[in-house]
């Protein structure tokens, strides 16, 4: 995002595990907030979870989806929306394992 003469941008990514890092559970920096979270669900909450996002996704103002090959319960969602000049989002990232799955959600917030 750019406002004014501010650029910001924020990166979830499931290869930071790969790497020898991990997602906070909360972060702060000036203007700009992260709380995230990771559950392990078994295959029906994961798969009821899965259905209920992409139903959002196609239905929902503010909401955008991905999915990703081999699994219709692999995907990320998107919900955001304007906070006074800056923005609100919340994220989930759900990574189907054969038997449930993981969801990685997190909640942004980012005032310039």
């Amino acid at each position: 995002m750019h406002h004014g003469g501010t650029a910001f941008s924020e990166q979830i990514s499931c290869s930071a595990r790969n790497q020898g890092s991990s997602l906070p559970a909360h972060t702060e920096a000036p203007g700009y907030r992260l709380e995230s979270r990771s559950d392990t669900h078994d295959e029906s909450t994961f798969r009821r979870l899965a259905h209920e996002l992409r139903r959002r996704c196609a239905r929902d103002d503010g909401w955008l989806g991905g999915m990703f090959p081999g699994d219709d319960a692999a995907l990320t969602a998107l919900a955001a929306e304007p906070d006074g000049t800056g923005w609100r989002w919340q994220t989930w990232h759900l990574y189907p394992t054969g038997s449930g799955g993981s969801v990685v959600y997190t909640a942004s917030r980012w005032q310039p």
